[in-house]
């Protein structure tokens, strides 16, 4: 295996095989079965290749270390003008909620990311943030803070007739109601989950970008809206909504300049 591949397997070791402490708090008993054991199987050892362009192809995603982004292969979840509160889950995750879904493990996304140099975000200052109910509802969101973490930015990638890859920006599949308009641009971070337990959350829920604030997902927007579950329905896009089987890759771009709030 290629010398990425060994660093790869020291972050599944710290993200999957962290020890559980015997005694579980109640706020998070929704992870585990009555055995203190987890209602999830740990996703197997990602096949790791270096491609001749440099890239590295972790199981199904592509990491490009020019750019700083990774491509995510994903289909689309939810019909036009459905509510959805996520911007993608994992199959087995929300998906009744979101606007996109796939195969890959959250797991292997924030690997691909910490290769990338993103680190796990750190709470502003005190006081943590709260961690959400089993279902997210409005009184916790109206009292919620935006996660912090690093800028990113979400694209919709799709084969064009010539074989050429057309990039869409996710928040142009996404109305935002209270405006009447897409969602506003440039308000996603990755903020990488959190750890509860020893348990990394992200990988329970299957929850990879969320609309709504929820700081166990990977990815959230914080723009305006964010802490209203009823804000959002998925758009038509004015080049046509593709399929539901239409093959796509969501593309996450690490970016230098920080989020708008």
């Amino acid at each position: 295996m290629i010398r990425f591949g060994q660093i790869i397997a020291g972050f599944l070791l710290a993200l999957g095989l962290l020890p559980l402490s015997a005694e579980i708090p109640e706020s998070h008993r929704r992870y585990f079965d009555d055995d203190g054991r987890l209602r999830w199987v740990p996703p197997p050892d990602p096949s790791v290749e270096e491609l001749d362009d440099g890239r590295i192809r972790i199981s199904d995603l592509i990491l490009d270390p020019s750019s700083r982004s990774v491509l995510v292969p994903v289909t689309f979840n939810a019909r036009p003008d459905e509510e959805v509160e996520y911007g993608l889950v994992h199959v087995n995750g929300k998906l009744h909620e979101s606007l996109l879904r796939t195969d890959t493990p959250p797991t292997y996304l924030h690997t691909a990311m910490l290769l990338l140099g993103i680190e796990q975000s750190s709470e502003e200052g005190d006081v943590p943030q709260s961690e959400p109910p089993s279902q997210i509802n409005q009184s916790w969101l109206q009292q919620s803070r935006a996660p912090a973490g690093r800028a990113v930015r979400l694209e919709l990638m799709t084969s064009g007739e010539s074989g050429t890859i057309k990039p869409y920006q996710l928040e142009d599949f996404v109305t935002d109601l209270s405006r009447d308009a897409p969602i506003e641009r440039g308000h996603w971070v990755y903020n990488g989950s959190a750890f509860r337990e020893g348990v990394f959350v992200a990988e329970v829920e299957g929850s990879f970008v969320s609309l709504i604030t929820d700081p166990m997902a990977l990815i959230n927007y914080i723009g305006p809206g964010r802490m209203n579950d009823l804000n959002w329905v998925a758009r038509t896009h004015p080049d046509g909504f593709p399929a539901g089987d239409t093959p796509l890759h969501l593309r996450i771009t690490v970016l230098d300049s920080p989020a708008r709030p």
